[in-house]
């Protein structure tokens, strides 16, 4: 069998940036930090992107009290935009369609991993019409580092085969710079999608006509 993994955000599902700004407004809302861009920061995940801000502002690490009210206001920031504007979570051109082209195949097993926290990945990918049953997934609350969460989708994804099943390759699709060197540290195949990864070596605008460059045996 083959596994894809794949991120969520820019790469399952267009926001259009909403989430970013109410992450950033979590945390001014309750440590009153100014977050920046996501290339200042060596972990672009919702844990490590907190834990680097709290330590290189306040000079201390963030308290589990504190982790835990940002991450809350965030999601509760996040449901209520989604009630609000419920077609701001966008499927990526083709995705329902490749999605259903994997669990129709035997040789092909699917895992999400992503740098964002649980519950708000979740509702993200429910706005956007994704099915959660059975969801094989790893997100920021598994890890702060991007690898790390990735690797444990695999482990995650292993557990649903029988002993004797093993992925004979691991390909991870991502929409990010992050999501390309996490890939490589791996040793992973990796299909970049959209603007930012256009260097990568295998890359697709869409999932519209996509097979013959993100399935393996192709």
């Amino acid at each position: 069998m083959h596994l894809i993994i794949f991120d969520i955000d820019g790469t399952l599902v267009d926001t259009d940036g909403f989430d970013s700004k109410l992450y950033r407004q979590a945390i001014k809302d309750v440590l009153d930090i100014e977050v920046g861009p996501k290339q200042d920061f060596d972990h672009v995940t919702d844990t490590g992107i907190l834990v680097d801000a709290v330590l290189k502002t306040l000079n201390r690490e963030v308290t589990e009290k504190e982790f835990a009210t940002v991450r809350d206001h965030f999601s509760d920031l996040v449901m209520e935009y989604l009630d609000a504007n419920p077609d701001c979570c966008i499927p990526k051109k083709g995705v329902h369609d490749f999605m259903k082209t994997l669990d129709d195949r035997s040789d092909y097993g699917t895992a999400f991993a992503t740098g964002a926290w649980g519950p708000t990945a979740c509702f993200k990918l429910a706005a956007a019409g994704f099915s959660l049953d059975r969801l094989v997934m790893a997100t920021s609350d598994d890890h702060f580092d991007r690898m790390e969460i990735m690797l444990t989708a695999l482990s995650r994804a292993q557990d649903r085969l029988s002993e004797k099943d093993r992925f004979e390759s691991i390909t991870y699709v991502g929409d990010g710079p992050w999501d390309k060197l996490a890939t490589e540290g791996l040793g992973w195949r990796f299909v970049g999608i959209g603007d930012a990864v256009k260097d990568a070596s295998l890359h697709v605008t869409d999932y519209s006509d996509c097979e013959a460059v993100i399935l393996p045996n192709s």
